[in-house]
C-alpha cells in the first residue's frame, strides 16, 4: 500500500512514539476545557495537526503537511474568533473528512496507474514498488530513493 514505511527505515519507530506522545497530550487538552468547553476541541486540532506533520517524513506524502497546516490554523482561527464547541468539532471533522476522501481517491487513481504500468509510477507508489520488485534497478533509477529505503 503506498505510504507505508519500510521496515529498514529508522523513522519507523516515530510511528508508534507519535501516537503515544498524541495520547499523552490529551490531558492537556482536558485541561483547557476547564477554562472553556471549546479549547478542548482547539487543543485537539493543535495536538492532531502536530501529528499529521510527521507523516510525511514517515510515509513521504507530503499532502500531510498541508493536512496538519489546515488543523492547526484552523484551531488559533476558532480561538480568535471565539468559536463555540460544536463549530470546533464540526471543523475539524470535516477537514479529516475532507482530507481522507482526498487520499482515498489519490490511492485509486495511482493503484489504477500502477495496474496499467507499473514502471511509470511517480510519488511514493514508486518507493513501494521497487521495495517489493526490483530495488536495483530503482536505486539507480530514483535519487534519493536509498534515504528512505536503505
Amino acid at each position: 500500500i503506498p505510504g507505508s514505511h519500510s521496515k529498514q527505515n529508522p523513522l519507523g519507530k516515530l510511528v508508534m512514539e507519535g501516537t503515544i506522545f498524541m495520547l499523552m497530550c490529551i490531558p492537556l487538552a482536558l485541561l483547557l476545557s476547564f477554562q472553556n468547553h471549546a479549547w478542548f476541541f482547539q487543543g485537539m486540532l493543535l495536538i492532531i495537526g502536530g501529528r499529521y506533520l510527521t507523516f510525511s517524513t514517515l510515509y513521504g506524502i507530503k499532502v500531510y503537511w498541508v493536512l496538519g497546516g489546515v488543523l492547526g490554523a484552523t484551531a488559533f482561527a476558532l480561538f480568535f474568533l471565539n468559536g463555540n464547541p460544536a463549530i470546533s468539532a464540526l471543523s475539524g471533522s470535516i477537514i479529516e473528512l475532507g482530507f481522507g476522501i482526498f487520499l482515498f481517491l489519490s490511492f485509486k487513481k495511482k493503484q489504477s496507474q500502477w495496474t496499467k504500468n507499473p514502471l511509470k509510477m511517480s510519488g511514493p507508489s514508486k518507493f513501494n514498488y521497487c521495495n517489493e520488485f526490483n530495488s536495483r534497478t530503482c536505486r539507480s533509477k530514483w535519487k534519493g530513493w536509498h534515504r528512505l529505503h536503505p
